[in-house]
């Protein structure tokens, strides 16, 4: 069968993506094989085809969703004057996606079968600042690369639900301001 672009084979990409979508602007108890299905336009009996259960579902679509946050999440040009922008317009184009793994690693503290998954999650994105810090010149071990993530994943939260996107472009500027490029050595 075939998923919403109409591709055969889309179905489980289509799967995860319809995931997300209603996680992250519903919440985790919304989710049903039906409502998944049908926002995914497929048959619900793919679900248990491709994952089996809702469990391993979620774990794919946490993978999934920091898998397209990591590649269209430019960290590597972070220090250099676009963090502020790269950051905004990721919240600002796919605000579910970025809802649903907050919720997913919330979710995490009560179903400890997510808990890997939520680990893996956090430890892709810590890896990558880290990389993204040491790129720029920082002698960047992962409580570092931890920390400055975790101010990136707090204003990206607040932006979710508190913040406006003025105030967050504000903060990301003085993160930059706090941490200028450091000399290569």
């Amino acid at each position: 069968m075939a998923g919403r672009n109409g591709v055969y084979g889309a179905g489980r990409e289509a799967l995860l993506d319809a995931v997300i979508e209603l996680v992250g602007r519903e919440g985790l108890r919304s989710l049903s094989y039906r409502k998944v299905a049908e926002i995914a336009g497929v048959d619900n009996t793919l679900i248990s085809h491709h994952f089996g259960s809702k469990t391993a579902l979620l774990e794919a679509a946490m993978e999934y969703a920091a898998e397209r946050t990591l590649d269209n999440t430019e960290f590597e040009r972070i220090f250099r004057g676009t963090v502020a922008e790269n950051v905004i317009a990721e919240v600002r184009h796919f605000p579910e996606r970025q809802s649903f793994q907050f919720e997913m690693v919330l979710a995490s503290r009560g179903m400890p079968a997510l808990r890997p998954a939520a680990e893996r999650l956090y430890s892709a994105y810590i890896n990558r600042m880290q990389g993204a810090l040491s790129a720029a010149g920082y002698e960047a071990d992962e409580a570092v690369a931890r920390l400055v993530f975790a101010s990136l994943d707090g204003l990206v939260f607040q932006r979710l639900t508190v913040a406006t996107e003025e105030q967050m472009r504000l903060a990301l500027h003085q993160m930059e301001r706090l941490l200028p490029l450091a000399p290569r050595t």
